[in-house]
């Protein structure tokens, strides 16, 4: 009897269960390896876990510990590229930021080519955004990576076709190619930007202005998973002239450039996306 009595409470004790509301809040509260454990306890976890919500909720709070790090880019003649990963604690402990991870590995992408740049754009909410050449069995291929080093996972995006410039911008002329990665909060929706500038080799006069320039900009769609133009616009023709890279940020959610109406002044002014 007392036997019976004792598992019939154990029982009873298995079957207790915390309302969906209550979990979903701890659950959030989790650090990135201990969720992605736990995908394969429940069917309903896996599920929730993938949830817009839910991710933007446990983006929130982990955006709100103190553990930062500083992912830094490397390259040598025998190694190629590579990427490490220095913790930076509050203290400024330097024997704990001297610790070092190295995740070059952990693209799972064969040896990247070392005679092309590659660069590493930036980083939101803890994808990484990387561009460049990667060198493959076939040859060499030109590809964005959007790389999760949290999960380890990563994504292959090729480079978008370009087309010409129009038939009225004659050669000799310059072209310049700008990017950005960012993520869209109406959408919820990661993007990259691809901005290809062209300008006739010549000074601009007057008449010229707006028939010796083109613009091409194209948007990735992570959620589409699919490159789009933007539609033809009044900047696909202006005169503005984009600076270096370099002069490109991400800042509350928008791209920011600094360039100039190229009309002999170089009078400086900002464009963002």
């Amino acid at each position: 009897m007392w036997r019976w009595g004792r598992r019939s409470r154990r029982c009873r004790s298995n079957n207790l269960s915390l309302p969906e509301e209550l979990l979903e809040e701890i659950v959030s509260w989790l650090p990135m390896k201990s969720m992605l454990r736990f995908r394969c306890v429940k069917k309903s976890w896996s599920t929730l876990f993938q949830n817009p919500n839910f991710i933007a909720k446990h983006l929130h709070h982990q955006t709100k510990t103190k553990n930062p790090s500083i992912l830094l880019q490397s390259s040598d003649l025998i190694g190629g590229y590579g990427f490490s990963l220095h913790p930076y604690p509050d203290d400024n402990d330097d024997a704990v930021v001297g610790r070092i991870v190295d995740l070059s590995k952990d693209l799972g992408l064969v040896t990247m080519q070392q005679t092309k740049t590659i660069n590493m754009f930036s980083c939101i909410n803890g994808i990484i955004c990387i561009g460049g050449s990667f060198r493959a069995p076939g040859g060499c291929f030109h590809s964005f990576i959007l790389w999760n080093p949290a999960i380890r996972e990563r994504k292959i995006i090729s480079y978008p076709w370009l087309p010409g410039p129009p038939s009225h911008l004659v050669k000799p002329y310059n072209s310049k190619a700008f990017y950005a990665f960012g993520y869209d909060q109406y959408s919820n929706d990661y993007k990259v930007v691809r901005i290809v500038t062209y300008n006739k080799d010549s000074p601009p006069t007057q008449k010229s202005l707006f028939t010796d320039y083109y613009n091409i900009f194209q948007v990735f769609s992570l959620k589409a998973y699919s490159w789009a133009p933007v539609i033809d616009t009044t900047l696909h023709r202006s005169n503005i002239s984009l600076l270096s890279p370099c002069y490109e940020v991400y800042f509350n959610g928008a791209h920011h450039w600094l360039g100039f109406f190229d009309n002999g002044h170089n009078k400086p002014t900002r464009g963002e996306m």
